[in-house]
């Protein structure tokens, strides 16, 4: 897996899946201030959350596939915590969308405070 350049990133080259290039875009109009530069791309964030799921590895166990893994996890509880892929889901469904959310089968409901894990 070699390097490349991806809105100013330098990112893992990955194939990406052409559904979630597509959900990226719909999240970043639907969403755009949750959606903010980032160190990991949006892309590529919904890939290792689609890894995660799939391989139920821990956060850490992604470090095999995605050099950055902390920032990934940091990213999904923050997102976690302020309830935004419940958010995300409910606004893309409204909009439409009805394929598979790279999340699925992660836990991604809104912790109450204090209770984060």
């Amino acid at each position: 897996m070699g390097l490349v350049l991806h809105d100013g990133l330098l990112v893992k080259k990955r194939p990406r899946n052409a559904e979630y290039v597509e959900l990226c875009d719909q999240i970043k109009r639907l969403f755009p201030k949750a959606c903010r530069e980032r160190k990991i791309d949006l892309p590529t964030f919904f890939d290792a959350l689609q890894h995660k799921a799939e391989s139920q590895c821990s956060w850490q166990g992604l470090q095999q596939e995605f050099d950055d893994w902390e920032a990934i996890r940091d990213r999904f509880y923050a997102w976690r915590k302020k309830g935004l892929f419940e958010d995300f889901e409910g606004g893309l469904r409204a909009h439409g969308f009805t394929g598979e959310f790279p999340w699925s089968g992660l836990d991604i409901k809104k912790c109450r405070k204090g209770h984060d894990s």
